[in-house]
């Protein structure tokens, strides 16, 4: 599928879209936190005009209040419908980077007590431990099965550890 490349102002920035989706290029988007935003008006409140920042994966999907775009490779500025999904905030909970204050480089598994390594899953707020494992490649492979179970595709799983 065709794409185009929309330069974003004020910066050097550009978001790439669909070709299908080049009535888009009307608005003058800007780079802001990672993503390209316009501002558009929502209506009026108590006799004055009202503005908010919109997103253009939102615009793109159409997205309802209640509904989150997941740019499934982690790039705000990338809007091919390929890449934008609708999910819940759950979703998006599950999707974002791993925390950088965890000593391993593996999502869910940490070192633990006496050298062992830990797998751990959030799920609903709530942390579930996974095991204590004696190898970082047997925790790696726990979470990744827990994962998939609770979050199907929108599981971030990690990738099996190189001997």
């Amino acid at each position: 599928m065709e794409w185009i490349e929309i330069l974003l102002s004020g910066s050097s920035e550009k978001a790439i879209i669909d070709h299908c989706d080049s009535w888009i290029v009307k608005y003058k988007w800007r780079y802001y936190r990672g993503y390209a935003v316009r501002t558009g008006y929502v209506g009026l409140v108590a006799g004055k005009k009202k503005h908010t920042t919109l997103r253009m994966g939102r615009e793109i999907l159409a997205a309802r209040s209640n509904q989150r775009v997941i740019h499934m490779d982690k790039n705000g500025l990338n809007c091919r419908r390929s890449n934008l999904v609708l999910g819940s905030q759950k979703n998006v909970n599950e999707y974002r980077l791993k925390s950088i204050k965890v000593n391993t480089k593996y999502k869910g598994v940490r070192k633990g007590y006496k050298g062992k390594f830990v797998a751990e899953i959030k799920n609903n707020y709530k942390s579930e431990h996974l095991g204590t494992f004696d190898t970082e490649a047997e925790a790696i492979v726990a979470y990744n099965k827990r994962a998939v179970e609770l979050f199907g595709a929108f599981a971030i799983t990690n990738p099996p550890k190189q001997a």
